[in-house]
């Protein structure tokens, strides 16, 4: 009877993943290996946002995970994303949170769209050496001007244009007002991207860049030269600069209007 009964207290329990998940077997009780993704994830998310995390909706699909619903604040968003992430780097999170306090201001828009940057322009291979010790060049230069107009240095916007399939332009900005002098010719007083965005959670490294790319312009669709794309990246993440870390990746809609095929490509836009 003393046996029964043990055996009674545990017959409910959830199984207790471990890491790395292995993606191809599924944890006994789940009936795929796409539901041990799901099981993961509702961990992570509950583990950063406690209760919260009930408003968020978890779904996967051979091997990928998207995460909708909605919270109510972009940190909150972003906390989410960056722990599904992180519990399941063999997976990609695909961003489709809303968030309530940009449906409140009307339209589903970064707040530093169209801000103005002061930036440095690096061009690079992609690769992750090649593209860090661009960002580390531009870093490196931001300090120098900012430090000269006595200004701190603790939130870089990473805009990437002109993509080709080995090379791109990066555009590493601080925000804030324009530079009466700019110290040299290499920097320059400009905007972000203006327009309509949408975005999606990349994860580290170029690799995670390129995937994410992909998931905005549309599976089979080649690299669009045109498109704009950037992050946002706080001080304890650029400081020091050590690989690109894991963040939401934006993209300027109207950058892909005016790119030739582009209408195809946001045929496939998450919704």
């Amino acid at each position: 009877m003393a046996a029964g009964n043990h055996h009674g207290r545990h017959e409910h329990e959830l199984p207790h993943p471990g890491a790395p998940v292995d993606v191809h077997r599924p944890f006994v009780g789940n009936e795929s290996a796409d539901d041990n993704l799901i099981e993961c994830a509702q961990i992570a998310v509950w583990n950063v946002l406690g209760p919260a995390s009930g408003r968020i909706a978890l779904s996967a699909v051979d091997g990928a995970i998207r995460v909708g619903g909605h919270v109510q604040t972009r940190e909150d968003r972003d906390t989410a994303l960056r722990a599904v992430a992180e519990a399941l780097a063999a997976a990609h999170v695909i961003d489709e949170l809303a968030v309530a306090e940009v449906m409140a201001q009307g339209r589903a828009q970064a707040p530093e769209v169209g801000a103005p940057i002061v930036r440095v322009r690096r061009f690079c291979s992609l690769t992750d050496a090649s593209l860090s010790a661009a960002i580390r060049s531009a870093l490196d230069r931001l300090d120098a001007v900012l430090a000269a107009n006595g200004a701190p240095l603790d939130r870089v916007a990473v805009i990437y244009r002109n993509r080709g399939r080995s090379t791109v332009t990066v555009d590493v900005g601080v925000f804030m007002d324009p530079l009466a002098e700019t110290g040299g010719s290499d920097v320059q007083n400009d905007r972000m991207p203006s327009g309509p965005e949408v975005s999606t959670f990349a994860q580290a490294g170029v690799g995670g860049l390129a995937a994410a790319q992909a998931v905005l312009l549309g599976e089979g669709h080649g690299v669009e030269h045109d498109a704009v794309w950037w992050q946002i990246f706080s001080a304890g993440e650029f400081r020091p600069w050590t690989g690109l870390p894991a963040a939401q990746l934006h993209l300027a809609l109207d950058s892909v209007h005016s790119a030739e095929g582009s209408a195809g490509a946001l045929g496939h836009l998450p919704a």
